[in-house]
């Protein structure tokens, strides 16, 4: 291959390499675009223990989308590792769900269940946020929490932050 050629094909490479970089920081933005219009809102309790220190009790949470847009993930290469949930009032870690799933599908303006989670949450911490729901007229006591997700790809852990 001539001289000529050859810059012609390492000119080529770069610009798809360059493309190639444009279209992954853009799917990038658009994630976590529709990530700060999630919603996560309580699907069930079930399992309810309490004693003198700790409230216990089997959660299930849904992630809505309240947008038009969809969020579908179905990647080998990308993985939902684990989602946290904070107390907004104590910043304490109240649970751990570790999801391992290549695979979340969130049509547009739907819903994904997450699996179960089991919560402990310390009597004082537990009685706020029920009083806080009953002063606010909510059932539902995830306005007081916090959420990370991890998301896993390529070596790298990117955290997402958002609110119930």
């Amino acid at each position: 291959m001539s001289k000529g050629g050859k810059i012609v094909v390492t000119g080529l490479f770069l610009m798809g390499i360059s493309g190639v970089g444009y279209y992954l920081h853009n799917q990038k933005k658009e994630v976590e675009n529709i990530i700060d219009n999630l919603k996560i809102r309580l699907h069930k309790l079930t399992n309810f223990q309490a004693d003198f220190n700790t409230i216990r009790a089997d959660v299930y949470l849904k992630i809505i989308n309240p947008i038009a847009k969809e969020f579908i993930f179905d990647t080998k290469f990308i993985k939902a590792k684990q989602l946290r949930v904070y107390s907004k009032m104590t910043n304490q870690n109240i649970a751990v769900t570790n999801l391992e799933t290549t695979k979340i599908e969130i049509l547009k303006k739907g819903t994904f269940y997450l699996p179960k989670m089991t919560i402990s949450i310390p009597v004082l911490t537990g009685a706020d946020m029920i009083l806080r729901s009953i002063i606010a007229k909510q059932a539902d006591f995830t306005k007081h929490l916090r959420f990370e997700l991890d998301l896993e790809g390529f070596g790298k852990v990117v955290t997402f932050n958002f609110e119930g």
